[in-house]
């Protein structure tokens, strides 16, 4: 008899104890807050130059040198809530320090949870899902990059961090050309080159789908076997390599192309004409 009411006092012990401990989850459960939209933060960020772009909008480069990529005021970024939708960010802030770090950026989102590690795509555009890469490209001044995001460039990542704060650093996803005209015969040397036209055997340019952090690999619309660069009043050329006076930057779709390169050069009396440059088929990386 004893031994069974022990055991009766340890079966009520252990039930007993078990309700105690649910009572305590659901009171702790209802402590805990319930998912809601948090202001979410992520800095994007390029950790000092690197021979393939990281992060995004314009870069400079020396020639055969690293390419220094940075943000600039007016780019958002998408970021993938839990619920598979993509949300745009503001616009990216900067740090007040001088002299101002344009290769770190903060962007803020106050709609959607994002829970750990979201995907960030950066599309250069209205939509998380469409890249729209520029037949039509138009650069100021020589060795000048600004028009790298308006033109098309595209990057994703995968962001680390969790609670609201996130940090992530740019993967490109498209190509992208430098151009450097010299002209070794005197007659030349005080022309200007007004556009750049690059002619493929594929399509370079159009609008491209974007989906896990890719480029479709050919156009969904606009599809384009060219692209003009237009150089505003023109870039003068010389008989030696002058990054400053006429480096030349074009967007172009990744794969292998077979490319024509035709420069529009204007002598100072208005005479025009054209020396066209045939590069063999080669393959152009993303980034």
């Amino acid at each position: 008899k004893r031994l069974i009411r022990l055991s009766i006092w340890f079966i009520a012990a252990i039930i007993l104890a078990a309700c105690a401990s649910e009572d305590t989850t659901e009171k702790n459960e209802q402590k805990l807050p319930k998912p809601q939209h948090v202001v979410a933060s992520f800095i994007g960020r390029l950790p000092g130059p690197v021979r393939a772009a990281k992060s995004r909008t314009t870069a400079t480069h020396t020639f055969h040198g690293p390419a220094k990529v940075s943000w600039t005021a007016g780019d958002r970024i998408w970021v993938k809530a839990t619920d598979g939708t993509f949300y745009q960010s503001a616009a990216a802030q900067f740090s007040s320090t001088s002299p101002i770090n344009y290769a770190r950026a903060n962007f803020t989102l106050t709609s959607g949870n994002y829970g750990f590690n979201p995907e960030v795509r950066y599309t250069n555009g209205s939509s998380a899902d469409e890249v729209v890469i520029a037949a039509q490209q138009i650069q100021s001044t020589g060795n000048n990059f600004d028009h790298l995001g308006v033109s098309g460039d595209c990057g994703a990542a995968i962001s680390v961090g969790g609670g609201g704060d996130y940090e992530f650093t740019l993967q490109h996803k498209v190509s992208y050309l430098c151009l450097l005209p010299r002209a070794q015969s005197g007659e030349l040397s005080n022309c200007k080159v007004t556009k750049i036209d690059i002619i493929a055997d594929n399509d370079i340019a159009g609008t491209y789908s974007f989906t896990n952090g890719t480029l479709s690999v050919v156009p969904t619309g606009n599809a384009s076997k060219s692209i003009r660069l237009t150089t505003g009043t023109g870039f003068t050329i010389t008989n030696v390599t002058s990054m400053n006076d006429n480096a030349a930057y074009v967007v172009i779709a990744p794969g292998t192309h077979e490319l024509i390169i035709k420069y529009w050069l204007k002598t100072p009396d208005n005479l025009e004409g054209t020396v066209t440059k045939h590069i063999p088929s080669q393959l152009y990386d993303a980034g």
